[in-house]
This record gives structure tokens, sequence and C-alpha cells, in this order.
């Protein structure tokens, strides 16, 4: 059996009432006896200290914690930033860009994240550069994945994919539960000794839209921000009560531990062979084009020049084995 680990994303700092959405989702964790991996904005940490949601900061405070960008969608986002840089100004950006996330971050936890997460699934080499010079020692949704799906290691910092996830809308039906418990099941019946499983959005299961959508296309917004479409109160319990009905039979698949006790277990690292170093070059670049494709980001975004720096950060990659 695999060492699962659950992740959620929890990052809308506009409706309020994702607040109690993230609240909820930590209270069914914990009824289950279960700690995941909470993927927190610096700016949604600055809105729960703002709206004084002491409880939810505190109910989050019981999971492993991870900083999933400062902004999130805010432009320029973390592939925009860096765009046409060199690697030292890439770096720098980075760090103007993230640096006060990671304060706020500090100052409302009282703690360092565990890693780093990148927003819509998006990422940039330059990272790597910024995380180096921080406590931060793994970042999350790794678009670096070996063809064997396992963790790995660059200069240090490990990097962690998501193997599978489950959509908010998932939960709505008992059909669509039982397919996406296969596909879960089927990934933990892999050889694979660790998996990464991503759980949604807190504030998708109170909204049919994502918080972000003024963002979309490349530009900031102006004026006052709408807010999502609600879900109707009785679609909200029902996904909450489809999730409550799945953590149970996803923790039977195996042990499930947060990505803080995750990196302290004992890893053999080993050198990545030429064939699985060309595939995973080939699928990283691929996963970056596809990247670019976000909605958030402005039509056409050209990621070349992400490329030189990406041969720069698989030089040295290792694969992570757990040691039995």
């Amino acid at each position: 059996m695999p060492i699962v680990t659950l992740f959620f994303d929890v990052e809308d700092p506009l409706a309020p009432d994702s607040d109690d959405a993230a609240l909820r989702v930590c209270q069914l964790l914990a009824a289950e006896g279960l700690t995941a991996t909470m993927c927190v904005t610096g700016e949604k940490a600055r809105k729960l200290r703002e709206r004084a949601r002491r409880d939810v900061i505190e109910a989050l405070k019981s999971h492993s914690l991870g900083l999933h960008t400062n902004t999130h969608s805010v432009h320029p986002t973390t592939m925009e930033a860096v765009k046409d840089l060199s690697w030292e100004q890439g770096v720098e950006a980075i760090r103007k860009s993230e640096e006060p996330g990671l304060a706020s971050f500090e100052e409302v936890f009282g703690r360092m994240p565990c890693c780093w997460a990148g927003a819509g699934n998006t990422w940039a080499p330059h990272v790597l550069g910024w995380l180096a010079t921080t406590p931060i020692k793994a970042w999350a949704y790794s678009l670096l994945t070996p063809p064997g799906g396992e963790p790995h290691r660059v200069n240090g910092l490990c990097g962690f994919p998501q193997h599978g996830a489950i959509s908010e809308d998932d939960y709505a039906s008992p059909e669509s539960r039982a397919t996406a418990l296969d596909r879960i099941r089927a990934l933990c019946s892999s050889k694979l000794g660790w998996v990464g499983v991503f759980l949604g959005h807190p504030t998708r299961y109170v909204h049919r839209a994502f918080w972000d959508a003024a963002y979309y296309g490349g530009l900031n917004p102006t004026g006052e921000i709408p807010l999502p479409e609600e879900r109707p109160q009785a679609e909200r319990e029902a996904l909450f009560e489809g999730l409550d009905e799945l953590l149970p039979r996803i923790a039977e698949l195996g042990p499930v531990l947060p990505l803080d006790e995750v990196l302290a277990l004992p890893w053999d690292w080993v050198p990545m062979g030429a064939g699985a170093m060309r595939h995973t070059r080939e699928a990283a670049t691929k996963r970056i084009a596809q990247a670019a494709k976000w909605p958030v980001h402005r039509p056409h975004l050209r990621v070349e020049s992400l490329l030189a720096p990406l041969e720069a950060a698989l030089e040295g990659l290792e694969i992570g084995r757990l040691r039995r």
C-alpha cells in the first residue's frame, strides 16, 4: 500500500463564505482523523486575518500548510513574471512576487510553509532558484515528474507530483463518486510508494465557478470584482456529504500522511538514467506549454524563454524511493 497525501487549495480571497467552506472541509477531515496538506495563498491568509477568522486559521493550522503563491491569479502570474528574463532576473522577479506572501503566511500561521505550490498548475524553473534561498525545501504539483511518477529532487529541493484529482462536481452523485474513487484506487494499486491526491478547492463547494474569472485573459480587473455564482444550499450540502463519504474510502487505500511528514520519511535518491531523463524533459516541456494555456494567462503566452532554464533545472535530477 502506498502512502497517500491529500491536497486542497485554499485560495479565494473574495467571498467570505469560502472561509466557512474551508472550515467545513477541516471539520470533515478531523472527524475522520485525517491530516491533509492545505495550500493557502498569501492573499487568502491576509484576508482571513482581516476578517478575524481565527477559527479558520486554527483549523488550517492542524494540517500541513503550503504556500499556494502570494496572489494566485493577479497579473503578472508566475509564468508571466519571468517571461523573457534572464535566470538572475527571473529569480529576483519570483522573490519580489512571493516573499510578501511568505511573510504574510508566517505572520498568520506562525510557521513557515512546508512547500510551495503553483497556481493553476503553473510553474517556472526560476521558482527553484528562489526556493533555494528560503527554508522551504519542497514544491508540490511538480511539472518535472519522471516517467514512473516518483517524487524527485533537484539541488536538495524535493518535487511532489499530483497523481490524481477529484473535482468538486465529482462529489455530487453516487455514480460520480464511485468513478472518482476507482481512479484513485487504480493509482494506489500501482507500484508508486507515494501518491498525491488533489481533493479540490473549498470555495468550489459553495460556488459554481472559480473566484478568479475576472482575471482571465491576462488583465487585472478594474472596479468591483463580481463574486462567483453561489450554489444553492442543497447543492452545497450534497458536495460536502460526498466528500464526507469518500474520505474514509480513500483512507482505506493507504496510510494518509501530510507532506511535512512525508518529507521526514527515509528517502533514497538515485540519479535518473538517460532514457528517463529524455522522457522527463519532453514531458516537462509539454506540461509547461499546457500550463501557459491557463485561462488566467493572456492568450498565446509564449514560454520558449523557459526552456533553457528548464534544461538547467533538470541537471542532476534524482528520483526518490521510500526506504522500506
